[in-house]
């Protein structure tokens, strides 16, 4: 067994076998696995509201960033303009996959305007690819503020979509969203 392995295992049980656990030693890989934002999470970027077929619904945009691009809202260039990305969480479970949203959009510049071959993503496991209810949707972007070349900036926008079952999911109805989002977002090499 590999030495972090065997370090963690054997933390593992001590702590299964008392109710106190020494902190790991300096070096000891097990400090990897830490969550680094402690029980408030990571700072939170804004929000995603919508009508998901006549129930009000929310989800959370975050900033996951340590020493490195992460947020759940960003926007970078592409061939055909600027993609706005978002990935938003149930509100307060950041570490939970499943139920997560995904929004995505290519615009013509850094402007306000209308995205084409936008897409909205209602996960139903961890796996992007996996269980979903999917489908184009109509993605608008309001408001665009950066100052400079600064990393972070806000956007607002609206959306729509007709989210069907997808990714291996079984067959059911097709469902009505449509909402609203206002974050902060990172800009991605722009």
């Amino acid at each position: 067994m590999k030495p972090f392995l065997s370090a963690a295992l054997a933390l593992c049980l001590a702590a299964c076998a008392t109710e106190t656990v020494a902190p790991p030693a300096i070096g000891d890989d097990s400090r990897l696995f830490e969550d680094p934002w402690g029980a408030e999470g990571p700072p939170v970027m804004g929000f995603v509201a919508a009508e998901l077929a006549g129930s009000a619904q929310r989800w959370t945009t975050y900033d996951f960033s340590i020493g490195a691009f992460s947020a759940s809202a960003w926007m970078h260039e592409v061939p055909a303009g600027v993609e706005l990305r978002i990935m938003a969480y149930q509100p307060g479970q950041w570490d939970v996959m499943e139920r997560r949203i995904n929004l995505t959009g290519t615009l013509p510049s850094l402007a306000p305007g209308q995205a084409s071959d936008a897409v909205f993503a209602l996960l139903m496991e961890e796996a992007i690819d996996g269980p979903r209810l999917e489908g184009p949707a109509v993605l608008r972007l309001t408001r665009i503020e950066r100052e400079g070349d600064e990393v972070y900036g806000k956007a607002a926008g609206d959306f729509s979509a007709e989210i069907c079952p997808s990714g291996g999911m079984e067959d059911g109805p097709c469902l009505p969203i449509s909402g609203r989002f206002e974050t902060e977002v990172q800009f991605d090499n722009m």
